[in-house]
């Protein structure tokens, strides 16, 4: 499937931005996944929860961390698969990162990503510094991992992960995100009651349909009831916020605005890709509101730039902002103005990976100026 950045930004007209927005925030709170066509393959589903793991990693390179080659019986595992263009994978390294450094010498997070180029991949694990602390490794271009790992499970979106426990079983499969503490203290200890976790996992899947159907049916006060059920659940989970955020802007506006503002100040403080799903949330369904509050999509997408760390996302970021001041707060000088020192400091950068960006930049720009 096509890059979801390039995918989102590469469109340029403005009319189609609701539409775009629209699909990726729809598509990333209900799925929880990203899919990719070639994925989907037949599969004997021979890799489930209680199946033994397999036990060597067949990958290409590792990018960090210290290299082994065997799993370990009797040591916990978490392998997950990502991309660096993957923005749920992005999304789930802080709580990933915060798990590796607790359970340090009980439990080994390992990511794999799946990109197609080992520069990219170093170019981002490098950028992101210690905010990743565990382990990253490429698949191989053979694609070894997925073909011991995903095919074997039938799964055919990422992120996702497998537990493996003390005994080198599979103990448990799903978004990383979903991965608490008391999990994997259980897991540790020998105590985790893997067919009570699958029903878990199915009652959340059933409750996310139903908040998908009231949604629908304009029954937003029962969307929030169910929504909320999934906050108590897993207060951590990044996505959840990001729904009742949408809900609540067609139930209580104002009350909305203010959520967002909480979570601007709070759990989305150090998250950049929330709070820029926040301000595309606001976007997406702007024909609905009475007073689209723009002044708080650009605070939330200022914050969201400040703390970026891939020059190429933090673009796109940029470009987002000076949509907004053409489009919605009719200031076409400051949008230019935008754009003018996004392409400037891009300039700087003499990297081949963000040019696609910069000649996006460049045509939006020469649009702007058009139509003064």
């Amino acid at each position: 499937m096509q890059d979801i950045e390039e995918f989102y930004f590469t469109r340029f007209a403005y009319k189609h931005m609701k539409s775009l927005v629209t699909a990726i925030v729809v598509f990333l709170n209900y799925s929880f996944s990203i899919v990719t066509a070639e994925e989907w393959k037949d599969s004997v589903n021979s890799l489930q929860v209680g199946a033994r793991a397999p036990m060597q990693l067949k990958v290409e390179q590792w990018i960090r961390g210290e290299p082994f080659e065997n799993l370990n019986r009797g040591h916990v595992y978490v392998i997950e698969f990502g991309a660096t263009w993957c923005g749920p994978c992005r999304a789930a390294i802080p709580h990933l990162s915060e798990l590796a450094k607790k359970y340090s010498g009980k439990a080994t997070i390992v990511s794999v990503y799946t990109d197609k180029s080992v520069a990219a991949v170093e170019s981002f694990i490098q950028r992101m510094g210690d905010r990743i602390a565990y382990p990253v490794v490429m698949d191989n271009h053979k694609m070894g991992m997925q073909k011991t790992w995903m095919e074997p499970s039938g799964l055919g979106g990422i992120p996702n992960a497998f537990i493996v426990g003390p005994e080198a079983t599979v103990v448990w499969i799903g978004h990383p995100i979903d991965i608490t503490d008391d999990m994997l203290d259980q897991i540790i200890n020998g105590t985790f009651d893997s067919r009570q976790a699958t029903a878990k996992q199915e009652k959340k899947r059933q409750v996310v349909a139903e908040i998908r159907v009231a949604e629908k049916m304009g029954d937003f006060e029962r969307a929030l009831k169910l929504i909320n059920q999934l906050v108590v659940g897993n207060p951590k989970n990044p996505y959840t916020p990001v729904d009742k955020f949408r809900i609540l802007l067609q139930y209580d506006e104002s009350e909305a605005y203010a959520y967002a503002g909480r979570l601007l100040y709070g759990q989305f403080s150090e998250s950049e890709s929330q709070l820029f799903y926040l301000a595309t949330t606001l976007t997406s369904i702007k024909d609905k509101l009475e007073k689209p509050d723009w002044n708080l999509a650009i605070n939330l997408v200022n914050k969201a730039i400040s703390l970026c760390k891939d020059d190429k996302t933090m673009s796109y970021m940029v470009k987002y902002k000076a949509d907004v001041y053409f489009l919605e707060k009719n200031d076409a000088k400051m949008a230019i103005e935008i754009l003018e020192n996004e392409i400037q400091r891009l300039n700087t950068l003499h990297s081949n990976e963000i040019q696609d960006v910069k000649q996006a930049l460049i045509g939006q720009l020469k649009v702007y100026k058009q139509e003064l």
